[in-house]
């Protein structure tokens, strides 16, 4: 008596039906992987162009002929710009005035769809020299821009001395 070992019908669509879920979830977690590693990089992309503000502030360097009181960086939701500070007085935060510093390199820049600036405790960032402050409007010991997409999100927190941290 011979026995045949083939496979039913019924076992092979439980195997495809197997494989098919397994690659549904391979793809489901690729996907946000790929999401929070976009997320991750554009964080990366802020924290440094932050501290190139503030390297410009607190070396003093000059833009179109004036030493100005400081840099700013401002954002939008799905953007930010650095920014010169000027004023008469340079002590007189609240006379400061914000022009586009279009004169630096990438002087503004997007953030990458479908990441976008979800929330922001102060706006603009401004610092200033030759001391290392920042100042924040309105007035607070720390500023917060968070960064977000599908769920997914990241803070940057910008404290009085200019200490950076992401979470």
């Amino acid at each position: 008596m011979r026995f045949s070992r083939a496979q039913t019908i019924i076992e092979m669509l439980i195997v495809l039906a197997v494989f098919a879920l397994l690659t549904a979830l391979l793809v489901t977690f690729s996907r946000a992987g790929d999401l929070q590693g976009r997320l991750s990089r554009q964080a990366d992309v802020l924290v440094y162009d932050i501290r190139r503000v503030q390297e410009t502030a607190y070396f003093s360097r000059q833009y179109q002929d004036i030493i100005p009181c400081g840099y700013a960086i401002s954002f939008a939701t799905s953007s930010y710009v650095i920014q010169v500070a000027t004023a008469r007085d340079c002590s007189d935060q609240d006379s400061y005035s914000f022009a586009d510093a279009t004169a630096l390199s990438e002087y503004r820049r997007q953030v990458s769809a479908p990441l976008g600036i979800s929330g922001v405790t102060s706006n603009p960032i401004v610092f200033v020299r030759p001391a290392p402050r920042v100042f924040f409007y309105p007035d607070a010991e720390q500023a917060v821009v968070t960064l977000s997409s599908g769920g997914l999100s990241q803070n940057i927190t910008i404290n009085k001395y200019g200490g950076i941290t992401i979470q």
